[in-house]
């Protein structure tokens, strides 16, 4: 899915909270997915960067105990970054994981169709917060 918004600020003053959900699963375990938010292009909200070089992102999937194991992850990030009123502001969610490890977003328990797995959405959420 696309998970992209856009927002036009009505004050230069504002402030803009920005909140994600996402149900996510990998092809193999224990890789999280990694989850940035891109403001503009340029990402945001990153932990700080470590001597192991491990890779910075805002939030991450949980670690299932079994591969394709969907679960529903998500932060919210107030972004005081300058803006311009009237001026469009675009966010981004981005995602990732090692080389070889697929991704999915939006899928069922290993997309089996059995009555007892879940299917769940996943939501990018923007809203001014005027200052």
């Amino acid at each position: 899915p696309d998970l992209s918004l856009s927002i036009t600020p009505t004050s230069s003053s504002s402030k803009v909270l920005i909140s994600a959900d996402v149900s996510s699963a990998s092809t193999s375990n224990p890789y999280p997915n990694r989850f940035r938010f891109v403001r503009d292009g340029v990402a945001i909200a990153l932990a700080d960067a470590d001597v192991a070089n491990n890779a910075q992102c805002s939030f991450m999937g949980t670690s299932y105990s079994s591969t394709l194991g969907p679960t529903s992850n998500g932060m919210s990030y107030l972004d005081s970054t300058a803006v311009v009123a009237g001026t469009p502001v675009v966010y981004k969610l981005q995602c990732s994981n090692t080389s070889n490890v697929g991704i999915y977003i939006n899928r069922g328990y290993a997309s089996a169709p059995a009555s007892q797995y879940s299917r769940a959405i996943s939501t990018l959420i923007a809203t001014e917060i005027p200052q």
